[in-house]
């Protein structure tokens, strides 16, 4: 069962499934109601823990790996029993956990609702983890000659993220950034382009 800071080890009682007919298949006690998430019957991840994740990225978008670095550590001082688990099955258990979670807000659109068909979310906290950086990526909003090109589209003003025609040409000259012609002709350069929009 992993903690906050350590980990610890018990036993639950499983039942074989009857339906699944699988010699390997087994279910487990939910735990829920004493603050643990079962993940596989063998894996536990106390809500102390899941919870701290998800308070630690929405105040300072925090991103998984640097999470579990920072728990591993944790383990380690504590002298626990066994270190955490990897970044990648954490990951899992994160979003298995969240799956379950009622996370609603008192945030909602005035004219739209809580649940908009349009919605702009900050860059920082859903970026591409920096191994992805190659010379092939680059953002969606970067133009080059073999980019798609709709004519007649008529955006709803209620759509709009700023009424303000001044500031949608801004955004739209910073936004229509062309490939540089170093970049569209050969694909070894490693540069990054990025653009930084603030005070809107």
């Amino acid at each position: 069962i992993f903690g906050l800071w350590r980990a610890y080890i018990g036993k639950i009682e499983l039942q074989r499934c009857i339906i699944c007919k699988h010699n390997q298949r087994y279910y487990g006690p939910d735990l829920g109601d004493l603050g643990i998430f079962n993940w596989n019957n063998a894996f536990g991840f106390t809500h102390e823990l899941l919870n701290q994740y998800t308070n630690t990225f929405t105040t300072a978008e925090n991103p998984f790996s640097a999470f579990v670095l920072a728990t591993r550590c944790l383990y380690l001082s504590a002298d626990s029993p066994t270190p955490l688990c990897s970044t990648e099955t954490f990951t899992r258990v994160l979003f298995a956990f969240t799956d379950l979670q009622q996370l609603e807000s008192g945030m909602k659109c005035p004219i739209c609702g809580p649940r908009p068909d349009i919605v702009i979310a900050d860059g920082v906290s859903i970026g591409y983890s920096v191994t992805k950086c190659t010379s092939g990526l680059h953002p969606p909003s970067l133009i080059s000659k073999d980019s798609p090109k709709v004519s007649g589209v008529n955006l709803k003003p209620s759509r709009m993220a700023s009424p303000n025609p001044s500031v949608h040409k801004v955004i739209k000259e910073l936004t229509a950034t062309k490939i540089p012609q170093h970049l569209s002709t050969s694909h070894s350069s490693n540069k990054s382009y990025i653009l930084l929009f603030q005070n809107f």
